[in-house]
């Protein structure tokens, strides 16, 4: 029974400190937000640094996401600052309907803006596995 009483004791203990670290996993934008992303940049590999919804002027990446006035869609908009090309992955939320859906999005070109679209619905966008993307050159096609 002391061992049980220790080991919940331990578990009480630990658990938030083992959320604090895995904070900066997941960047989570609701709908109108803009998110500022810093990254410790190493040759192979992105970490996440740290993440500001305050303006940032040092982000290397930017997320914003908005309602689109034309349609019933909710537009995210990502402009990359790193000198390469930027993948991740992302999931879009409904806390309300109580459902979680992966999002396919297109690797972001260095220095560029990229734009995805999602239903309107969305409460919120959850992204991460942040890394480079790497891209192998299409074979050449013969002429004649």
């Amino acid at each position: 029974m002391k061992r049980f009483l220790l080991t919940l004791l331990a578990l009480a203990i630990l658990a938030p400190l083992s959320r604090a670290a895995d904070k900066l996993k997941d960047v989570v934008v609701k709908p109108g937000e803009t998110v500022y992303i810093r990254f410790d940049v190493q040759p192979k590999k992105l970490r996440l640094a740290a993440i500001s919804r305050e303006a940032d002027p040092a982000a290397q990446v930017i997320f914003t996401l908005v309602k689109d006035e034309s349609k019933p869609l909710l537009k995210l908009r990502i402009e990359n600052k790193l000198s390469a090309d930027l993948k991740f992955r992302a999931e879009i939320r409904s806390k309300t309907l109580r459902l979680r859906t992966p999002l396919q999005i297109v690797p972001v070109v260095a220095g560029k803006v990229g734009y995805e679209t999602m239903p309107a619905a969305v409460e919120e966008l959850a992204a991460f596995d942040f890394a480079y993307a790497r891209y192998t050159p299409a074979p050449e096609t013969p002429k004649g």
